[in-house]
């Protein structure tokens, strides 16, 4: 197989970083412009429909893209039946990591506590409105450029904060090595827009991920989570049962909401979110599975 790794807007190292613009950008323009690019341009170069593996937030921009989302006026979000069907029959397949469709835990888990609670509530309704204004003062949030700076100078500083307990909120810490999270920390960080950020915290707010909207949106946002119905091509979720991300909710509001005929969910036992694409077993825990099902896939459609 051919294999194309992508770097969204603003995103990568030099020869392949690319450029973030005015950086007013927020992950429904990656949806909408960034995604549809790229697979029109490894379809053309190929010939071929590519599967599209996504970690993360590349596993949610695959569900952004294969609603058929678009810009309407006043940078409202809709979808448009036309492109659902079009960006459904451009993919082989999709294979999302780690990829929350909603921001949900269950029910006194860590993450539920905190998010839920009073005093996070507070918090996290202060940082939204906080970037929301930082967004129009200086709209890019210099996270990698921080990152590669402390790191430059602190090596070893660098190398005991990837195996805390912070650091290890990323990872299984008995899935990795330290020389692999410490280069995760140093060059897994990009550059981002804040409006990016305030979509996420959005999400984390509303539980459902939603559109980017200004405070003076009048209009309801558009709802990704509640639109994952729209999916109807082969999808593959994996997720580990340690991951923060939550295999329960990828389960409810993925696996269990898309149209598809084809499907599967796998939940990786010991599993957490970034270890399940750069753990030290993943050639023989992850990949062959990814492997087998896109070969399953492919003879299906053959």
């Amino acid at each position: 197989y051919d294999v194309w790794v992508s770097s969204f807007r603003g995103c990568g190292r030099e020869p392949y970083v690319s450029d973030g613009g005015d950086w007013k950008h927020s992950i429904d323009h990656l949806a909408i412009y960034d995604a549809p690019t790229l697979v029109d341009g490894v379809s053309r170069e190929t010939g071929k429909k590519p599967f599209w593996i996504g970690h993360s937030m590349g596993g949610i921009v695959l569900y952004m893209y294969l609603q058929g989302v678009r810009f309407g006026e006043g940078g409202r979000v809709f979808s448009d039946a036309d492109l659902v069907e079009e960006r459904s029959c451009k993919l082989a397949g999709g294979i999302p990591i780690a990829s929350p469709p909603a921001f949900w835990w269950p029910r006194l888990h860590p993450f539920q506590v905190a998010t839920e609670s009073s005093l996070g509530r507070s918090l996290l309704g202060a940082a939204i409105l906080a970037m929301r204004v930082r967004g129009h003062i200086v709209p890019r949030f210099r996270a990698g450029t921080r990152i590669l700076q402390f790191c430059g100078n602190r090596p070893r500083l660098l190398k005991a904060f990837s195996r805390s307990p912070i650091g290890m909120l990323l990872y299984c810490r008995r899935n990795t090595d330290s020389e692999t999270t410490t280069s995760l920390l140093k060059w897994g960080a990009d550059d981002a827009s804040t409006r990016m950020f305030v979509q996420l915290m959005d999400g984390i707010w509303n539980i459902n991920f939603r559109q980017y909207f200004p405070i003076t949106f009048r209009e309801q946002p558009y709802d990704y989570t509640m639109n994952m119905d729209l999916l109807s091509g082969p999808m593959l979720f994996v997720t580990g049962d340690k991951d923060f991300a939550n295999w329960v909710g990828i389960k409810r509001y993925g696996y269990d909401r898309v149209a598809s005929e084809i499907k599967g969910l796998v939940t990786l036992p010991g599993y957490g979110h970034t270890d399940l694409v750069m753990g030290r077993d993943v050639e023989q825990d992850v990949y062959p599975v990814i492997l087998e099902w896109i070969q399953e896939v492919e003879k299906t459609e053959s």
